[in-house]
């Protein structure tokens, strides 16, 4: 059998002389046409875009040195009042949660807009062991990375309306640079009396698995102040240092009060019975929430 390569059968040809029906001109003539209106209605109909993020999910938790941690907001801390600014005019308020919503859902509106909270930051810490042995966090710091003039251009306030343990930490950053964590529980225990760092008498361990919810509560009354915490977690073989910002990585922020704001409004129910975000304006009696002048 000779190894040369056989030329190949040409395709039979049609024996009545007709077209295939995909090259008949007036084929060709009519696909262009069908083309063009299908990219018309398209055109016309354009895809819907996609949904936006869920503003209430919490944040995904990092993972880093075998420990899971997770900050966010502690919301319930602000469900009975809270104060924040803005640096800039008030945002639209065409998605403002309608009807008569929880103060928590509308400081949420706030801060996803770039609000600042004024005076004080309620945070929850959440910090998982994943690895296989137990550790210790030894400490945890604010550092503050900046120093600036208290922001005074929106302010927007909604008034109060009246086992493993929570750990509750308070940090001053009015301390200096470097703020170790206080004890920050009512009524005060002697630790907490005589001034002491919380982690200069105690110490939080995890076994592997295990978990601890920290509620943080910082403050200012002088600034407006961006910062990250340092948290210190000793391990039987290596000691590591976690810093914690933002959901981005970069640094928190918090404003220090002042007395006078380019614009004021107010969230919640006002004495004429309107329910809604209002502006604030100055009176011969003080400052009054204005019915007739809603954001």
């Amino acid at each position: 059998m000779s190894d040369r390569a056989q030329p190949s059968t040409p395709p039979p040809q049609r024996q009545d002389g007709s077209r295939s029906r995909w090259t008949h001109p007036l084929t060709l003539a009519i696909i262009p046409a069908v083309a063009s209106v299908i990219v018309g209605i398209f055109a016309i109909f354009p895809r819907p875009d996609p949904a936006p993020p869920d503003e209430s999910s919490s944040a995904a938790a990092t993972h880093e040195d075998g420990i899971s941690f997770r900050l966010e907001p502690d919301l319930e801390e602000y469900s009975g009042g809270w104060q924040v600014v803005f640096d800039g005019p008030l945002p639209s308020t065409d998605d403002y949660p309608p009807g008569k919503p929880r103060y928590a859902d509308v400081y949420s509106w706030a801060k996803t807009r770039g609000a600042i909270d004024v005076d004080e930051s309620h945070l929850r810490l959440l910090l998982q062991n994943d690895g296989a042995e137990r550790v210790t966090i030894r400490s945890i710091n604010a550092v503050v990375t900046s120093r600036k003039a208290p922001l005074l251009t929106t302010y927007v306030m909604s008034p109060g309306a009246g086992t493993n343990e929570i750990v509750a930490l308070g940090f001053n950053l009015d301390d200096g640079d470097l703020v170790s964590a206080q004890p920050d529980v009512e009524p005060k225990s002697a630790e907490a009396e005589a001034d002491l760092p919380f982690f200069s008498t105690k110490n939080i361990t995890l076994d592997p698995g295990e978990s601890t919810d920290v509620k943080i509560t910082t403050r200012t009354t002088e600034c407006l102040c961006l910062y990250k915490f340092e948290i210190e977690v000793v391990k039987p073989d290596s000691t590591a240092t976690l810093e914690i910002g933002d959901e981005s990585g970069g640094p928190l922020a918090i404003s220090a009060h002042v007395p006078r704001y380019a614009n004021r409004y107010e969230n919640g129910m006002l004495a004429c019975g309107e329910y809604g975000l209002f502006y604030v304006e100055a009176t011969s009696s003080g400052r009054m929430a204005d019915c007739s002048r809603p954001a």
